[in-house]
């Protein structure tokens, strides 16, 4: 009985999972190139696959129209199954043709409608959409529409609404209509909307994320509508065109707002009052702007901020105060700034809830305080890569117990001291050095590290002395150890860690050098071979041989009086010769070359003649063999001489090929 249940499960599974609704392919089923299955043959490009419901999704992609889809609706209901999902992805828009209420004779429970990345311009919108009552979301993105379509007024319950990356430029309290009170996430980012009617945002009174930015322009109009919306959760204004500042009474009736993104905006810098009314505030991100100056009490009423992004602005400094506040923060980047140190306890405030830590590409930053990073006892990833720092001490990393990823690449790190992860011999999975400038690395360092999946060493000079056979014997063991205990270890980019000294060993992985072979560098013993300069004892000096200069061997063809050869450095021998002279030829080389070319001439013609004979040999042999029959076993002679076929069967789908499938998902 055990057993049967079991299968029995597994065949409920199957059924649900593996709907097969005739005339409509899923896309896991479809095979561009299958011989042998005429199932998987198809013109049709919308697919049929079955979701988490029970229920129908329609996926149509590049080379389908409407005609394809309507097929798949019919299908779908020829099936007795619902169409809960329709997405059309990649397509020529001209290709579809919606008529009024296309949707709701073959799909009238359609939940959502998605409709992206098209080519051309969309066939009419207007009335297509009538009659879907079920329908909650509707995203047409990318797909040149200039306006609203109006059948989407008409529905009672849609809730998201996502028409971004087209060519609107106005929108009308009345394209809202009955979803006013009903839509809750509105997306128009990247479209060309200035102006904004009274009521047009403020009336949707149930909406809780818009995002409105890119291409937008910042109109008094449009930002008087947007602070008007009162339960706005989450508004991004990400690139927003005219956008510099923002007004002391723009977030007076924002006060639940939890994300905010001004991401790619113009703002210089940001006051005590920008902010101060948001106290639900959690994500703040302000990437990409011109930020200069903060001031001190600019997040003080931020205290359930978990989020904050100041990357790539022009911050010099970070004063302590600024994230004394922030006791929830628990990711901040201050990546792409012009820092140049970062002083004891700056990161205090956040020291019982900042995880993650971005330094990233501040090139002027040199100074680290060992005390800067004290009792970030939460912080679980540090980033320092592409920045001044020339070394990393014991003290540096010391209170930082629970670290787990650290990111040194591409500094100028010549030296880490042999305890500078002590702290981390447990919690530390993935360090990255790569792209400094170490020549060696304690291999009791990497031993120690107990956790450690990932080690990034390459681009480094290593010195391969003895002093890296301990290094060397660390990650063997690291390997052994995971392979033993299955567990996982990569040393990232092994084939680029390799040796800059001694010159033997110059260009080869550390991994490859036979450890017999390390022995004590000595720099005065590492020579190349070096071309000596050679002088002839001649009474002439200007016959001794010296070392070249690029420069005066770099000449230009064409006349010396062009202008873009005139300041040519030249031999002094040559001084009166022309740069290039193609007839300065002696007659005798003339003779020379006209001898090779009737050589060559006569070296073509017989290779011709024996090729010739050579297929006239062939053909005879291949007649001579037809006649006696010496051909493929395949094939045999009838008694008047013609060709057939013997009776041996040619089985046409042994000949399929596993490899020319293709495995096309529901997410396609």
């Amino acid at each position: 009985m055990k057993y049967l249940a079991i299968l029995w499960i597994a065949s409920l599974i199957f059924e649900i999972n593996g709907k097969d609704i005739p005339g409509c392919l899923s896309t896991n089923d479809f095979v561009l190139i299958s011989e042998g299955n005429p199932k998987t043959i198809t013109n049709n490009f919308c697919f049929c696959n079955p979701n988490d419901s029970q229920h129908i999704n329609i996926v149509c992609l590049f080379g389908s129209n409407s005609e394809h889809l309507q097929k798949s609706m019919v299908a779908v209901v020829n099936a007795n199954e619902t169409v809960e999902t329709i997405s059309i992805r990649n397509v020529n828009a001209s290709e579809f043709v919606f008529p009024s209420n296309y949707f709701s004779q073959s799909a009238p429970n359609l939940i959502e409608f998605e409709m992206s990345n098209c080519r051309g311009n969309v066939g009419n919108l207007d009335n297509a959409f009538d009659g879907l009552s079920k329908l909650e979301s509707i995203f047409i993105e990318n797909c040149n529409i200039e306006k609203i379509p109006p059948s989407i007024s008409n529905i009672t319950g849609l809730k998201a609404l996502s028409l971004s990356e087209n060519k609107i430029s106005k929108i009308t309290a009345k394209e809202f209509g009955e979803n006013s009170k009903t839509l809750e996430y509105l997306n128009v980012a990247g479209n060309f909307i200035s102006e904004m009617e009274i009521g047009v945002l403020s009336n949707l009174v149930k909406l809780e994320t818009l995002k409105i930015g890119q291409h937008n322009h910042a109109s008094n109009s449009l930002m008087t509508e947007i602070s008007n919306i009162k339960n706005l959760k989450a508004l991004d204004l990400s690139a927003i065109d005219g956008l510099t500042n923002i007004a002391p009474t723009f977030f007076d009736n924002l006060k639940n707002i939890e994300e905010l993104s001004f991401a790619g905006c113009s703002f210089k810098t940001i006051n005590e009052t920008t902010f101060q009314h948001l106290t639900s505030l959690k994500i703040l991100d302000l990437r990409v702007n011109l930020i200069e100056n903060i001031s001190v009490d600019a997040f003080a009423s931020l205290r359930n901020l978990t989020h904050l992004s100041l990357a790539g602005n022009y911050l010099k400094a970070i004063n302590s105060a600024l994230l004394e506040n922030l006791n929830s923060l628990k990711v901040l980047d201050l990546s792409y700034n012009e820092l140049t140190s970062i002083s004891p306890f700056n990161f205090n405030g956040t020291k019982n809830s900042l995880k993650e830590l971005n330094l990233a590409e501040n090139r002027a930053l040199k100074d680290i305080d060992d005390k800067s990073f004290d009792n970030l006892i939460m912080l679980q990833k540090l980033n320092i890569s592409a920045t001044g720092i020339s070394s990393i001490n014991k003290e540096l990393l010391k209170t930082l117990p629970s670290l787990q990823e650290f990111d040194g690449s591409d500094c100028l790190i010549t030296s880490i001291h042999e305890e500078a992860f002590a702290e981390q011999e447990f919690s530390l999975t993935k360090l990255n050095l790569n792209g400094n400038k170490l020549t060696k690395f304690s291999g009791g360092l990497v031993e120690k590290l107990e956790a450690l999946t990932d080690l990034d060493l390459s681009e480094n000079s290593w010195l391969c002395s003895e002093d890296i056979k301990s290094l060397k014997q660390a990650i063997d063991i690291k390997y052994k150890n995971a392979a033993k205990f299955k567990k996982d270890f990569f040393l990232k980019q092994s084939n680029n860690t390799v040796c800059n000294r001694p010159w033997k060993f110059n260009n080869i992985s550390i991994m490859e050098i036979d450890e017999k072979e390390l022995s004590k560098y000595v720099e005065s013993q590492d020579i190349t071979t070096i071309a000596p300069s050679t002088t002839t004892t001649t009474e002439n000096p200007a016959d001794t041989t010296k070392g070249f200069n690029l420069e005066d061997v770099t000449f230009m063809a064409g006349s010396s009086s062009d202008e873009l050869t005139r300041n040519i450095t030249t031999l002094e021998a040559d001084e009166n010769r022309p740069l290039y002279d193609i007839n300065a030829v002696k007659k005798d080389n003339s003779e020379k070359e006209s001898f090779s070319s009737w050589l060559g001439i006569g070296i073509v013609i017989f290779a011709v003649i024996t090729i010739i004979i050579l297929i006239v040999f062939v053909v005879k042999k291949v007649k001579n063999d037809i006649k006696t029959k010496k051909i493929h076993p395949s094939v045999e002679f009838n008694k008047d001489g013609r060709i057939s076929m013997s009776n041996k069967s040619l089985n046409i789908a042994s000949l399929q090929k596993e490899d020319s499938k293709i495995d096309m998902r529901d997410d396609l």
